[in-house]
């Protein structure tokens, strides 16, 4: 047996220390509290590295969904291992499908590269590997006690720490080899919706694929974010045909709107909609399945650090799918997004502002000519981004709230004939319904239009989370702007009973709990 050598590490490996959140910072904390055997995760580690011997040092870095140690060894190698830390999906299937995800990448490189860059005559041949596996436990029942993935280190540096520093010519260079290797993922012919599993006995509700790999149910949050994750799957695939996967996806919208009357017609409405679309041939043809990484941007995408038009991997597999085409085509990667100008005219190429404007739209037109040899995403990149959106609301959890379902009803009625959509639309609300629904999109616009000033002005995400060596100093200057809003609803108010009212709508409007 090898030998392992105790290691003690300077961090709490069970509890969350990177910062803390404006919102919601108690229930956050303490859903990103593990309970496992570190000591068995680093035996783990060394065990699954041939030739080393003991633990010489460890990283632990935060994530959104998971927790990451870097384990580096006394062999000169580092293992990553990673554990979920906000996982609603049951009997482990993220970890399960992520597994057989990036085995099929591996094969799927090996196997298509060359093929796929003699048909584009692509006189370079970039290598695009997934992280190698090395263990995985899809349920708590192993030796580190929590479902967990450990995977060798990926080779090069994050293309999000290098981007800026790139000239505009790498950056075309470096979306083409991203553009060849999507090229290779749309080629192969998928039968059904869903997630990739290995095929094996256990694989839950899973359409055998070949002897090696089948599809099965969903892994992303959105779809079992109302579910018990200790009952059987459900309604979250695979699935064989578009209206099957459509029905499905809607109908759990339906189970979180807890008896909403409203909700439940404007969801009955978006479900016609949706189906009375999805006829049309153009659509058809963008429905496409297609297996896509979830989350294509720079910081899951590492290049080589000497040539960074080179990819050398892709990582965060996670919740990857095969779905319809225009699903994926509803959202671009961060990479190949066009920098508007603050003015009507256009941008002036010899300032610094007027450069990064003209380099993305170079990146965004193309990222769009890569996607012309992409089977089914070519097509879905065709379509209205209108009505890419409304296609791709119930894989994205837009179908939620009244507000969202208006908005994207609203957008599409508004633009029907446009788009020569047949008959006419079933959308058609009383003036009093479109007047409270805009009055609750207004309010909705606003409430965004007031966290995106929070971010700007104390510098922290989305949601509202600080880095921890920047929460006192980010503390007190939050709770002063929250002071400050609520004097600015009530300062031109003169009864109590109005500037109650007042307060009432404000704190409604603030987008973080922390007072």
């Amino acid at each position: 047996m090898r030998r392992y050598s105790h290691f003690q590490p300077s961090f709490d490996p069970h509890t969350y220390s990177e910062g803390h959140w404006l919102d919601q910072n108690a229930k956050r904390q303490e859903s990103r509290r593990l309970h496992f055997d570190f000591d068995a995760l680093l035996r783990l580690a060394v065990e699954s590295s041939p030739g080393a011997k003991g633990v010489v040092g460890c990283e632990k870095r935060e994530g959104g969904f998971n927790r990451v140690f870097m384990i580096r060894l006394d062999n000169d190698k580092t293992v990553v291992a990673r554990l979920p830390t906000q996982e609603t999906t049951p009997q482990g299937l993220s970890v399960s499908s992520e597994v057989a995800t990036l085995r099929f990448g591996a094969t799927l490189v090996q196997h298509w590269s060359f093929a796929l860059l003699i048909r584009l005559a692509v006189k370079r041949k970039t290598t695009v590997p997934v992280p190698t596996v090395l263990a995985w436990g899809c349920t708590s029942d192993n030796p580190v006690g929590a479902r967990y993935m450990m995977m060798e280190e990926m080779p090069g540096v994050l293309l999000g720490h290098v981007w800026n520093n790139m000239t505009p010519s790498q950056h075309l260079d470096c979306i083409k080899s991203i553009g060849y290797l999507t090229g290779q993922l749309c080629d192969i012919d998928f039968p059904y919706y869903g997630s990739l599993y290995l095929n094996t006995r256990n694989s839950p509700n899973a359409l055998p694929l070949d002897e090696t790999f089948a599809i099965g149910p969903l892994t992303a949050q959105q779809h079992w974010e109302n579910s018990n994750p200790e009952m059987a799957p459900t309604g979250r695939g695979p699935w064989h045909d578009l209206q099957s996967y459509i029905s499905d996806l809607v109908a759990n919208s339906r189970a979180a709107a807890k008896g909403d009357v409203a909700y439940h017609e404007l969801l009955d409405i978006t479900e016609k909609t949706l189906h009375l679309i999805t006829e049309l041939e153009a659509v058809k043809e963008a429905a496409r399945p297609i297996l896509w990484h979830p989350d294509l941007h720079a910081r899951n995408i590492f290049v080589d650090a000497e040539n960074p038009t080179v990819v050398t991997g892709i990582i965060d597999w996670q919740s990857a799918s095969i779905e319809p085409a225009f699903v994926f085509a509803s959202d671009t990667p961060d990479f190949a997004r066009e920098l508007l100008s603050l003015k009507s005219q256009s941008p002036d190429p010899e300032t610094p502002q007027g450069k990064l404007i003209v380099d993305s739209q170079f990146c965004a037109k193309i990222w769009t000519l890569m996607l012309r040899i992409c089977p089914g995403y070519r097509e879905a990149a065709a379509l209205p981004t209108t009505i890419t959106n409304f296609l791709a609301a119930p894989s994205a959890g837009w179908l939620r709230d009244s507000a969202s379902l208006h908005t994207l009803l609203t957008n599409l009625r508004d633009r029907w004939d446009h788009f020569d959509l047949p008959g006419r639309s079933l959308y058609q609300p009383g003036a009093q319904e479109a007047g409270g629904m805009a009055e609750m999109r207004d309010e909705q616009v606003a409430k965004q239009e007031l966290r995106d000033h929070l971010v700007k002005l104390l510098e922290c995400d989305n949601d509202g989370w600080v880095a921890r060596d920047r929460w006192e100093e980010v503390l007190p200057k939050y709770r002063e702007e929250y002071r400050r809003f609520l004097m600015s609803q009530v300062e031109d108010l003169k009864s109590e009973r109005e500037k109650a009212a007042a307060m009432a709508k404000a704190d409604r409007m603030w987008p973080f709990d922390q007072r």
